[in-house]
């Protein structure tokens, strides 16, 4: 059975855990045997979606742990003594005992930090329960379960877990059905226009018996033939440079800086390649 991309992300986080210095070629040769369609990534968009992904949420979760930790350890306030070192009064009257002060409202309960690929699974039940939900809504949900989610944009987030959500599903739909995924075809080169046909000669015209015939004026040749118009190149495969739009905006938004983005650019001719 071929994983979802959201089994793939627990498998590589898990893996990371295991043994955080595995390669990214380790990586990448076991995600190849859960979900053949990882083969269709390079090495370096491959990292950019999975391992690093899994790196930045391990470093926000250990970064939220520290902070707890530090605002845990942090010594109570000592006593006030101002009743100690103040001299003696005379006595007053008792005055009405004051309102107790209002203690300080509580820290919110940090609750565990969700993973990337609970986060992953979260959406998909969410897009099972009601394809019709928003991203708006789907993305202060994931927000709820892990903080960190609030640092990417609705176009980020988007582009990291519902469109992934939806294309595993495409691609598991497809496999039930018998369909198999699309490869790069070679377009077929444009026929050649065919020669046109010699125009045909008029016929010579027949003498007359007059003594001193006129020469009759010769037939105009019937105009030769048009040529055929060129063949008209291949139809595009919509479907095809859908996908390819889907994986240059999912590899722009997550690209780290300016240069991850013109690193993407460079890879332009890469990704028309893909159109079949």
């Amino acid at each position: 059975m071929v994983a979802t991309d959201a089994e793939v992300m627990g498998w590589v986080e898990k893996q990371l855990q295991d043994n955080p210095e595995v390669t990214v070629d380790e990586l990448f040769e076991g995600a190849k045997i859960l979900q053949p369609d990882v083969a269709e990534l390079n090495k370096r968009q491959f990292h950019a979606r999975y391992p690093l992904q899994v790196k930045r949420r391990a470093s926000r979760a250990a970064a939220a742990a520290a902070a707890e930790a530090a605002s845990e350890a942090a010594p109570e306030p000592a006593p006030e003594a101002a009743a100690e070192t103040a001299p003696e009064a005379a006595p007053e009257p008792a005055p009405a005992e004051p309102a107790e002060a209002a203690a300080p409202a509580p820290a919110p309960a940090r609750s565990k930090t969700t993973t990337d690929a609970e986060v992953m699974s979260w959406v998909e039940g969410q897009l099972k329960d009601n394809p019709d939900v928003t991203v708006d809504e789907l993305l202060a949900g994931a927000i709820k379960l892990n903080a960190g989610i609030a640092e990417l944009t609705k176009r980020q987030f988007h582009a990291r877990y519902p469109l992934q959500v939806k294309r595993a599903a495409r691609r598991a739909a497809d496999a039930a059905a018998g369909i198999k995924p699309r490869r790069r075809r070679r377009r077929a080169p444009a026929a050649p226009a065919p020669e046109p046909e010699p125009a045909a000669a008029a016929p010579a015209p027949a003498p007359e018996p007059a003594p001193a015939p006129e020469p009759e004026p010769a037939a105009e040749p019937e105009p030769a033939a048009a040529p055929a118009r060129e063949a008209a190149p291949a139809g595009i495969d919509r479907e095809a440079v859908r996908r390819m739009m889907f994986d240059f905006a999912a590899d722009i938004t997550a690209a780290e800086d300016t240069s991850g983005v013109v690193k993407v650019l460079a890879a332009l001719d890469d990704y028309i390649d893909r159109i079949g």
